[in-house]
């Protein structure tokens, strides 16, 4: 069994609209990483890294792990989003 990392695309942006990031540039300023990256990331061509991770709640402080991100776990048949807290995913 094994663990992937999804960004939650929808609630991204949702909070992108609020918070005025509404370019990749300025989203990717605010995340201090490359707009290529980011745009690899968002288009589904990279899985969320640590950078990304990091870069993202940096970006926005006032939301959690969960907000942003849902674990999915491959159970072979289907996947399944895990109830595990960010906390718990990050000791993987």
């Amino acid at each position: 069994m094994s663990s992937t990392i999804k960004l939650r695309q929808g609630q991204l942006a949702k909070y992108r609209k609020l918070s005025g990031l509404d370019t990749q540039q300025k989203l990717a300023d605010a995340m201090g990483m490359e707009r290529s990256t980011l745009s690899r990331t968002l288009n589904g061509f990279m899985d969320p890294g640590e950078k990304f991770i990091a870069g993202l709640l940096t970006a926005f402080p006032m939301l959690s792990f969960e907000d942003l991100f849902e674990v999915v776990v491959d159970q072979g048949a289907g996947a399944v989003e895990s109830g595990r807290s960010a906390h718990e995913t990050q000791e993987r």
